[in-house]
């Protein structure tokens, strides 16, 4: 899709129709097709200025993969406040306007001409946008547990998502108000799931449609458990396996 930025808005065709969507978002030379986009939402980080950095650790690697960014960033007129922010926060926020202006194209969900991206998607969503070059499409679902883990659900389409009924863990809020007091929280670290466990959509159908609504703590405790009992089961596994080989090696005997 080819937009034109004309008068602090995005121009663009669909169908023979011409579509301006209203944003100070200074244009960047960032290519739409190597990014992804992951829908967020979360009751413990609703401000606009609740923008991160997010690093992803691959063993003691770290690298940059992107931003999560509130849509409401993205609706901001105050060329100001937009001017002081750090410049590639800005490139990610034009890649996810970008791309969630892509997504409405492809749902139909255009009627006005003029708009403003938070007409058409709830100002509760939450952009995590990514560079596919550090973490790939592929890959995304193998983050959602430690996204989870940091405060945030991830949903697959935001308009069928009940963004009003969240699950908050009144301990997950107070640590996250004081790591924001005390300004610890900077970033936002991500883990990947490892590569064993990746074949498990059972995580992704928890993290991503059981838990966020549902404020039942007995069935929140059930559920988790389940996936406590999963990794045991794989850390027995390597366990066993382990002393089954050293066995077979002699590396050990059945009186050691």
């Amino acid at each position: 899709m080819k937009y034109d930025y004309i008068n602090n808005s995005i121009s663009f065709e669909d169908n023979g129709n011409i579509y301006n969507c209203h944003s100070y978002i200074p244009q960047s030379d960032f290519d739409e097709d190597n990014y992804g986009l992951l829908f967020l939402a979360s009751p413990y980080f609703v401000a606009e200025s609740d923008y991160y950095e997010v690093n992803l650790y691959r063993g003691k690697r770290k690298n940059r993969v992107g931003w999560i960014i509130p849509i409401n960033l993205l609706c901001n007129t105050d060329i100001d406040y937009l001017s002081d922010l750090d410049d590639y926060l800005l490139k990610y926020a034009d890649i996810s306007l970008r791309k969630l202006l892509t997504f409405c194209i492809k749902k139909k969900l255009l009627n006005d001409l003029d708009f403003e991206i938070t007409d058409i998607l709830p100002d509760s969503v939450i952009i995590f946008i990514y560079n596919q070059d550090s973490l790939s499409l592929s890959e995304i679902d193998h983050v959602i547990p430690s996204l989870y883990d940091n405060g945030f659900y991830t949903f697959d389409d935001p308009l069928s998502a009940n963004f009003g009924d969240l699950y908050s863990s009144q301990l997950k809020n107070r640590e996250i108000k004081e790591a924001k007091s005390n300004g610890s929280l900077r970033k936002i670290n991500l883990r990947l799931i490892h590569e064993k466990y990746h074949h498990l959509l059972f995580f992704k159908h928890l993290y991503s449609y059981i838990l966020p609504n549902n404020t039942n703590p007995f069935f929140r405790y059930i559920s988790l458990y389940q996936v406590i009992e999963i990794l045991m089961s794989f850390a027995f596994d390597d366990i066993y396996f382990s002393v089954i080989s050293s066995y077979n090696t002699g590396a050990c005997t059945k009186t050691n």
